[in-house]
């Protein structure tokens, strides 16, 4: 038991050494993101304003727009989202992992529908300010669920010069 205490704190101690954000650091990111089965395709960009709690903890809010096609048939719908996220740092800066869990409220065919969703993925930090963030989301709207592939840039606004 001695030895697994050891090992967490030397873990804790190395990660917080090496960490790629700080607490108070502000984040801007874009993405885009497609899902698509046969008669049915939507494609999505959205932006992502994050402000970290903690070194660990961030959230924030996710405003999109997304075009739905259906057959011949074509609809846009804006949305807004709030998220919160849990990041693991790494001992070598570069690479952050991250799960989450998010709120959106969709316009769609002149309704606004809740969708809930967990996501996972990982930032790899180009330099200090910007990074590479891909990840995989599950989102339930309407008694429906999706399976979706992000990718995007992010920018931690503090650090940019």
């Amino acid at each position: 038991m001695k030895k697994l205490i050891l090992f967490a704190f030397v873990l804790f101690a190395c990660t917080s050494a090496f960490a790629q954000i700080e607490k108070g650091d502000k984040n801007i990111s874009f993405n885009a993101l497609y899902m698509g089965t046969e008669g049915f395709g939507m494609g999505t960009i959205s932006g992502k304003i994050g402000y970290y709690f903690t070194q660990n903890i961030e959230a924030g809010i996710t405003p999109s727009i997304s075009i739905t096609k259906f057959g011949d048939e074509s609809e846009t719908s804006p949305s807004i989202g709030f998220y919160g996220t849990y990041n693991w740092l790494t001992q070598d800066a570069k690479l952050l992992p991250y799960a989450g869990a998010a709120i959106n409220f969709i316009k769609f065919a002149d309704e606004t529908q809740t969708g809930l969703g967990v996501y996972g993925g990982s930032k790899y930090f180009v330099t200090e300010a910007v990074n590479i963030d891909g990840g995989l989301q599950l989102l339930f709207v309407d008694g429906n669920s999706a399976f979706l592939i992000q990718v995007g840039i992010g920018f931690l606004l503090n650090k940019v010069n």
